[in-house]
């Protein structure tokens, strides 16, 4: 818990202690309490925040904030530019994926740019996560797709060799996840790996390294996956438009 009498010694952070009055900023920002209360006033509107709680701001939003208790300690860092909400507050609540990256922040204590600059993109893909998997993948019942379904996302072989690994031929793994899951094999692992994708595309990170890491070989490749699973022209995610990715419904 952090000590009222202690909250002005480092000047510039006194108002994680103290609270601050209305003002923005240019990107976007995530406002979360590690230990107390607070209530953050944005859009017209009041928040009321407890331990561990966050809410997400578009860039531009002016906020203000004060403390509720005694004791009451706020971190407000910034996120990488593409990380925006989709309305101009977003209250996240306690979510755990939030609350773990913004502690290893706090112990890390980063002072570069360059440690800042990771800092923001983790936190940026927590605060991304924590919204839940854009495509739905059920999960699979029987625990031979199961068993395919959890070495896939990561895993290059075709669905063979990870059908093998079960003791069952790739038509009974099509067979399976036609009907525990509705979908192919193949529209499954495209779906998860997308999962894998979207945050951090959302995030910052850059659409060739994300293409690689889940499985493509050109960012060709995972447009076009998205694209056909979005609904949209290819055209329209390709172009770097990403708000198609978080204000899209589901197919």
């Amino acid at each position: 818990m952090a000590h009222h009498s202690l909250a002005a010694v480092v000047q510039e952070n006194a108002e994680r202690f103290l609270g601050h009055a209305e003002h923005s900023h240019d990107v976007p920002h995530l406002i979360h309490v590690v230990s107390g209360a607070a209530v953050v006033t944005a859009a017209g509107r009041e928040f009321p925040l407890r331990e561990r709680e966050s809410l997400w701001l578009d860039l531009a939003v002016p906020h203000a904030m004060r403390v509720e208790e005694e004791g009451t300690a706020v971190f407000g860092p910034m996120l990488v530019p593409a990380c925006r909400p989709c309305t101009a507050v977003v209250p996240l609540g306690r979510r755990e994926t939030i609350t773990a990256v913004v502690n290893s922040v706090l112990v890390a204590g980063p002072r570069t740019e360059e440690q800042l600059a990771a800092c923001r993109l983790e936190l940026s893909r927590a605060v991304r996560r924590s919204q839940g998997v854009r495509f739905p993948v059920p999960v699979p019942t029987s625990p031979a797709a199961r068993g395919i379904a959890e070495a896939c996302v990561d895993s290059p072989l075709p669905l063979g060799a990870l059908a093998a690994g079960q003791y069952i031929s790739a038509r009974q793994a099509q067979r399976l996840f036609r009907e525990e899951t509705g979908l192919s094999f193949v529209s499954w692992r495209t779906r998860a790996r997308l999962n894998e994708a979207v945050p951090q595309l959302l995030a910052g990170v850059p659409a060739a390294q994300v293409a690689r890491q889940i499985g493509y070989t050109t960012t060709a490749g995972l447009w076009r996956a998205l694209a056909r699973e979005l609904g949209v022209p290819v055209e329209r995610v390709r172009s770097g438009s990403l708000d198609v990715l978080a204000t899209t419904p589901d197919p």
